[in-house]
């Protein structure tokens, strides 16, 4: 989070080309960051089975993490709601201080 001193960084499937219209129209500063692969859900255990028409399939959790600047987790926000997911972050990284 600028000024805060905290670094944000959104992480999805979605391609580099949908990123850069999405913060585009959107008017987003923090990088968005193309995984098609799920490599970071897979390497921090975010790999949740999921439901969309009836179908199963598994993917990446809807999950916020703080990092240390060593990677060191020090929280996990689990299933992000948009309507109030800032401000769940910001009282969460104000508890860490």
């Amino acid at each position: 989070m600028p000024g805060a001193g905290y670094d944000l960084i959104a992480i999805s499937r979605d391609t580099p080309g949908s990123h850069l219209k999405y913060a585009a129209k959107k008017k987003i500063a923090y990088p968005l960051v193309s995984d098609p692969g799920d490599l970071f859900a897979h390497a921090a255990d975010a790999v949740v089975e999921k439901s969309m028409y009836g179908r199963k399939f598994f993917g990446p959790a809807r999950a916020a993490f703080v990092l240390a600047p060593d990677g060191t987790v020090l929280a996990v926000v689990e299933k992000i709601d948009p309507a109030d997911h800032a401000a769940r972050l910001k009282a969460l990284l104000a508890a860490l201080r």
